[in-house]
């Protein structure tokens, strides 16, 4: 004898809008991701890293940016949140800045908190970040001094 039980229930707006993470870096660019930094230099298979086999190793001239393009806009409907884990490598202390782009160009950008030895978990708000809706078509880690800072090491980036 089979019972089935059907449960009838609301659900919440947010739990319905909610969405799976998407995977920007994880050992490499994700498919349709691309690397369009300007002013450092950005090894993307990095031996240093928080989980897998790579990380992206970055040194930053002044004001320059890992970038990583979305290849065609992205809608961040039912996502709320960039996370990805930062290493500040063997002094830290550098300052940076995470910029989001969207279909109308730059909102804000977020600063960071000076950055230590060690792997550290950053979660940005798309919202602190001025894309709480809309399309977004690049992720950007700027070197916020005017001088260039040392390598750090980024790994594990995802939209959730």
């Amino acid at each position: 004898m089979i019972f089935a039980v059907m449960v009838f229930g609301a659900v919440s707006p947010a739990a319905a809008q909610s969405r799976a993470p998407i995977r920007v870096y994880d050992d490499a660019l994700a498919l349709g991701w691309n690397n369009w930094s300007f002013a450092v230099d950005a090894a993307l298979d990095a031996g240093h890293v928080h989980d897998g086999k790579a990380a992206i190793a970055v040194t930053a001239k002044p004001w320059g940016c890992l970038a990583i393009n979305a290849g065609s806009p992205l809608d961040v409907a039912g996502l709320t949140t960039l996370s990805f884990w930062i290493d500040g490598g063997a002094q830290g202390g550098q300052t940076l800045s995470v910029i989001l782009n969207g279909e109308k160009g730059v909102a804000s950008a977020v600063n960071l908190p000076p950055l230590v030895k060690g792997w550290n978990h950053i979660a940005v708000p798309l919202a602190d970040a001025g894309l709480a809706s809309g399309m977004l078509t690049a992720i950007w880690v700027r070197n916020s001094s005017g001088s260039p800072a040392e390598t750090y090491f980024i790994d594990d980036i995802e939209l959730r």
